[in-house]
């Protein structure tokens, strides 16, 4: 039978975890020397394989797992750090049956030294009577072109032992967020974030910063607080893990002082970065359920409503988005049509238990900088038919002004940019990247309808050109889903006004 070895010790000596044993790391500070003794961090660890029938090596593994000792909060904390090293275990187990599947189907992929693995390190990066602050690194691999490494953080009241988020380092959480947003984007375009003189990050992402000031995405050290942007988020895998320190001083009056050492003295933050220092674009959830009297729910809806700052228009820009937040609720074909729907099918008996209807609006940017904000939304709706409909949709504002760009306002020639248009999706459909085991995904005859797909309301910027859109039954059929052709920026050089182009 397959082997898991050392895995079963790993779980027991984890829930017998003692201080005892192990790398002791104790982090230096100005403190008399019998203070620092007695606090200290001790590592438990583990490794380990798994192995098929024939003792190929299918996975590996290792952990780390921290035990502080000589706070008030030790017990709640070594409590955690139990807990992470559990559900880390019960990753692996996922991650072995992965293998299993793969290396049945196809085992001329475990040549060499190559298999599976996943592994964490753990180290200290605060220790002292008010924090404990951790920095994890989960290092996987899946056989695939390269490994991935996830960093994070876990940061302690070292009093109480709880975990420390953002809400409780400030009476202003939002305040808190929006300062160290501010703070991240001009420290973003300082050279210490480029390479060769190129920036480190992707084209617009500046309106993805939010995702960075989250919590488990921080930890403090000895001279800060340190942001964390992991391969993916704000710039591509080359760049690799991008840290954002901001120190102390920078935090005085943003966070209970508690958290900061004494003695800190105020720095100069970094100064804003003309035209570019705020534009964000965050998002908020609204959602609800519809019921009959006898409780069973009819309808199920939300709606994700996006709010720009940070640029001369976003008053124009969010009062748009306000106005069809309104109409998806009170307009017709909006919830209150569909709560009258549903409640008209319940009655009248057309219904099937636990099938709720549903009326949902997701919404996300694909770019957002002073030029342009440009946002995609994503309405489903199910009427308890064999299946239900995406519709996925563009909506591009201006960001100096606020208006809606159509495709009109990107040319002086709005009839040639749409031959040209048109022209383009139809030779890039003839190419191998929209073909399916060597067949056409489109309807007989599609050609004549491209034009439909070349109109506003189908079309969105992003990082790498514009973006038209076939919704399901367009051009395709619905097992094809939403079709998304790209024109690239170079390609429309002279086609579209420069002043919309990256």
């Amino acid at each position: 039978m397959k082997q898991w070895t050392a895995l079963l010790a790993a779980l027991a000596l984890m829930l017998g975890l003692t201080a005892c044993g192990g790398k002791a790391e104790t982090v230096p500070e100005e403190t008399p020397a019998e203070e620092t003794a007695r606090r200290e961090v001790t590592f438990q660890d583990d490794s380990g394989e798994y192995t098929a029938d024939d003792g190929t090596v299918l996975l590996t593994w290792s952990w780390m797992e921290p035990v502080v000792s000589g706070v008030d909060g030790a017990g709640a904390i070594n409590a955690a750090s139990a807990e992470r090293t559990e559900r880390f275990l019960d990753d692996v187990e996922t991650r072995i049956t992965d293998a299993e599947n793969l290396y049945d189907g196809a085992p001329e992929l475990w040549t060499g030294d190559g298999h599976y693995a996943m592994d964490r390190t753990v180290s200290v990066s605060r220790l002292d009577d008010e924090a404990v602050s951790f920095v994890y690194e989960d290092t996987s691999y899946s056989m695939g072109a390269h490994g991935y490494t996830a960093t994070y953080g876990a940061v302690y009241d070292a009093r109480s032992g709880e975990e420390l988020t953002l809400a409780a380092l400030s009476d202003d959480e939002a305040g808190l967020r929006a300062y160290l947003r501010a703070y991240i984007l001009n420290l973003s375009k300082t050279e210490e974030y480029t390479e060769n003189g190129y920036s480190l990050f992707f084209d617009g992402y500046e309106a993805y910063i939010s995702d960075v000031v989250a919590d488990g995405l921080w930890y403090f050290d000895a001279d800060g607080m340190v942001f964390i942007s992991q391969p993916y988020v704000l710039g591509s895998y080359a760049a690799g893990t991008i840290l954002f320190p901001i120190p102390y001083g920078a935090l005085l009056g943003q966070i209970d002082d508690r958290w900061i050492p004494a003695g800190t003295e105020p720095v100069d933050t970094p100064e804003p970065v003309p035209g570019s220092e705020t534009v964000t674009v965050t998002f908020s959830q609204m959602a609800g359920d519809s019921l009959a009297e006898d409780g069973t729910v009819l309808l199920h809806h939300d709606y994700t409503l996006a709010a720009v700052s940070g640029v001369p228009g976003a008053d124009a820009i969010n009062a748009a988005l306000q106005a069809s937040r309104d109409a998806f609720y009170d307009g017709e074909g909006g919830v209150n049509t569909w709560q009258e729907n549903a409640r008209e099918a319940y009655a009248n008996g057309w219904w099937m238990e636990g099938e709720p209807y549903e009326l949902t609006m997701d919404s996300w940017a694909e770019r957002a900088d002073t030029a342009v904000i440009s946002l995609c939304s994503n309405i489903y709706t199910y009427a308890q038919g064999a299946h239900g409909y995406n519709a996925v949709s563009g909506r591009v504002f201006d960001s100096r002004t606020g208006a809606e760009l159509t495709l009109a306002a990107l040319s002086d020639d709005e009839a040639g940019l749409r031959a040209y248009l048109e022209a383009y999706i139809l030779n890039l459909s003839k190419t191998d990247a929209y073909a399916d085991n060597g067949y056409s995904p489109f309807f007989d005859g599609y050609e004549a309808y491209i034009s439909d797909v070349v109109a506003d309301g189908l079309w969105y910027f992003n990082g790498e050109g514009m973006v038209f859109i076939a919704q399901p039954y367009m051009l395709a059929p619905y097992a094809y889903g939403t079709i998304f052709f790209t024109v690239p920026y170079a390609d429309l050089t002279g086609v579209v006004d420069s002043q919309w182009l990256l």
